[in-house]
């Protein structure tokens, strides 16, 4: 005799001793699911139809497929990328790798980067001089090494005593130092040189020395 597991389908052979021994009740040998074998009984097997989920799918059981998820999901993709540039665009900006792509994008979106401002990529050479009206002559060179152009930078200036220790100090903003400069091109291009030259009224201490400072 042959019972069928009515979860698996598969066909399992019986004797009336395990049968009578069991009251029946058998355990799958696929799926360990416990029927009762009288229910299915038969003297002859028939052909394994295998498992439901191998059985042919109607058409309406087929899943649908929302025909908005392609525009949802480039709704999210595009919600995404403004999170990215709102909090993390302005570090992004500064990357000389990715700034090129940034601002070929920006050129379609019709977008500005904020300005690229790299420290290290400055190079300033000055002196201060004494002049003949009681006052003081800062001459400076200020070269842009970086990648890309940069907006003047502020300068500070400050002055020491004999014995090295500062005692007066002064910020110069590009208003400043470069005013009709700044007015016609307000970027210093990449590997462009600027020279400056300032007037500073003479202090009452002596000056021992000075440094200049690049201060974004």
């Amino acid at each position: 005799m042959f019972t069928r597991c009515p979860n698996c389908r598969c066909q399992q052979r019986l004797t009336v001793e395990q049968l009578r021994v069991s009251r029946a009740i058998v355990s799958c040998r696929r799926c360990a699911l416990k029927f009762d074998a009288l229910e299915l009984l038969s003297d002859t097997a028939t052909v394994d139809t295998g498992f439901p989920h191998d059985t042919e799918v109607l058409p309406w059981e087929l899943p649908r497929r929302s025909p908005y998820w392609r525009p949802a999901l480039l709704v999210g993709i595009v919600a995404l990328l403004m999170q990215v540039v709102y909090f993390e665009g302005r570090d992004l900006s500064q990357h000389d790798r990715l700034r090129p792509g940034l601002e070929q994008l920006c050129r379609h979106l019709g977008c500005q980067l904020p300005a690229y401002k790299n420290l290290d990529g400055w190079l300033l050479q000055g002196a201060l001089t004494p002049s003949p009206n009681r006052s003081y002559l800062v001459t400076a060179a200020i070269s842009n090494h970086a990648t890309f152009a940069q907006p003047y930078p502020n300068i500070k200036l400050t002055l020491l005593n004999y014995s090295g220790s500062p005692f007066a100090h002064r910020i110069f903003y590009p208003h400043e130092y470069a005013v009709g400069t700044v007015a016609a091109s307000p970027l210093i291009e990449a590997g462009a040189t600027v020279t400056i030259q300032l007037n500073i009224a003479a202090t009452k201490n002596h000056i021992g020395g000075y440094t200049f400072d690049i201060l974004n």
